[in-house]
């Protein structure tokens, strides 16, 4: 016996049903990826935000400090080879006038400022403001302005800097430095057109001296009298170790951790005619003119 059942009819209703499960579904995977992505932004952008602005660790106190990008800043007119700027220190911000503005609006005690440091390929003479309006701040201050000196490597060990704009009474030189644990000697000169304003010549083990400061100048093919330092020798082979050069009125005043003396200048030596500086043997890590 045959049984015919009768056909059941779709439910329009499940249908419907099961296209807004589908729906519900894609609405929620959108937003779970949403969510995922903006936690994975604050994973990566947190630490580089922090990082950018603690610089990774202490910071020196710097109170103005300008790092001027050429191409992207301000473009490549803001520097040419004729132009000059000046630092000017209104009373309530510093700026530094180019033919653009950068102003730092921070209101701090001038009278702890005492140095100005410029750095890189940038011949610094004087400011042509001599009213600032920080002198009577200033006033009884030293305000040391100091320019790192670009090394050449002139061959044999040897390392020279430029000093065509000359010396001048006041004028100080900082060379800091490594000696090699091998070495015996090194030697750092002052140089004109006709020779050796000034010869320090360092020795350690060499010949018959041990620890031995040779100071003398070498002028018209003719060498001076030699002045021969042993006391408070500060040079160690393999050690770091700072010599400053200083130009007074009558003489060079060398000193170097602990060790002061001075070298009067020799007949014919005037400090506008030294032009170069040369250093033999030792490994420079900087030198700045003050």
């Amino acid at each position: 016996m045959n049984v015919t059942y009768p056909q059941r009819k779709p439910d329009p209703n499940a249908s419907q049903q099961s296209a807004q499960d589908g729906v519900q579904c894609w609405h929620v995977a959108v937003v779970v990826s949403l969510l995922v992505a903006i936690l994975v932004a604050i994973l990566i952008l947190v630490p580089i935000y922090t990082l950018n602005n603690t610089g990774g660790g202490g910071t020196p106190d710097v109170i103005g400090h300008s790092d001027i990008d050429m191409d992207s800043t301000f473009g490549n007119d803001l520097f040419t080879d004729v132009d000059s700027f000046d630092y000017l220190s209104p009373p309530e911000n510093f700026q530094m006038v180019t033919n653009q503005s950068l102003n730092f609006n921070e209101k701090l005690a001038l009278n702890i400022i005492n140095n100005l440091v410029i750095a890189g390929k940038v011949d610094f003479k004087s400011s042509n403001y001599t009213n600032l309006p920080c002198n009577n701040t200033c006033t009884g201050k030293n305000i040391t302005c100091a320019q790192r000196l670009v090394l050449i490597d002139a061959g044999g060990g040897v390392k020279s800097a430029d000093l065509s704009n000359g010396l001048h009474v006041g004028s100080a030189i900082a060379i800091r430095g490594k000696l090699k644990t091998t070495t015996k000697r090194f030697v750092i000169d002052l140089l004109m057109n006709n020779g050796k304003a000034l010869h320090l010549n360092p020795r350690l083990r060499y010949f018959s001296d041990a620890n031995v400061l040779v100071v003398n100048s070498f002028l018209n093919n003719v060498w001076g009298y030699e002045q021969r330092h042993t006391a408070a020798f500060p040079f160690v082979a393999g050690k770091f170790f700072e010599v400053v050069i200083k130009c007074n009125a009558k003489a060079f005043n060398i000193t170097s951790n602990g060790l002061s003396i001075t070298f009067d200048y020799q007949a014919g030596v005037q400090l506008k005619k030294i032009r170069s500086m040369q250093l033999e043997n030792v490994d420079v890590i900087d030198v700045m003119l003050m």
